[in-house]
């Protein structure tokens, strides 16, 4: 099973992107599913989101394989080495590729802060673009940047499928 990571800072276009992406897959008849770890963790008061999140998908990821999956695509922020390291560990190393979505901080800010719907996450989410851009150190992991500040979704999503079709002809 090939798993599709699409990260980046909150604003970055990650699930947008992994739902282009899917719908690309789905036209080609592709058995594939779209895991957004944000999406299982969404839980107030917060605690330990990023375990929870990694825990989740460990929890998932094996049975997804046993029903045949043949993509799986997750839209996540890889906060540093140990959160490539445990996604690793779920999925396989030799079977992930990583496309990191690279935006301007103040395109990024801008987008939270149009989709959110209240002050409180506006707010929340805009630290925690800041914050992703003050770790950018921690990311050393292998990935394949892509700029999205000029390209839509679907344009960077088609970008992805070729290269995921290239390295699997490989």
């Amino acid at each position: 099973m090939d798993t599709i990571v699409i990260t980046g800072s909150p604003g970055s276009g990650k699930t947008t992107t992994s739902n282009c992406l899917s719908e690309i897959f789905r036209e080609r008849n592709i058995h594939h599913i779209v895991i957004d770890p944000d999406e299982i963790a969404r839980i107030f008061p917060e605690d330990s989101l990023s375990k929870l999140k990694l825990d989740a998908l460990a929890k998932l990821y094996p049975l997804y394989q046993s029903m045949g999956v043949q993509k799986i695509i997750i839209p996540m922020t890889i906060d540093d080495n140990n959160d490539n390291t445990a996604l690793e560990t779920i999925v396989g190393k030799q079977h992930m590729q990583i496309f990191n979505l690279m935006v301007a901080k103040d395109i990024a800010v801008k987008r939270v802060i149009e989709r959110e719907p209240n002050e409180y996450w506006q707010n929340k989410l805009s630290n925690i673009v800041s914050a992703y851009y003050l770790n950018e150190h921690a990311r050393t992991f292998e990935c394949t940047d892509i700029n999205t500040d000029n390209q839509s979704a679907a344009e960077i999503a088609q970008t992805i499928s070729t290269i995921v079709s290239k390295d699997k002809s490989r």
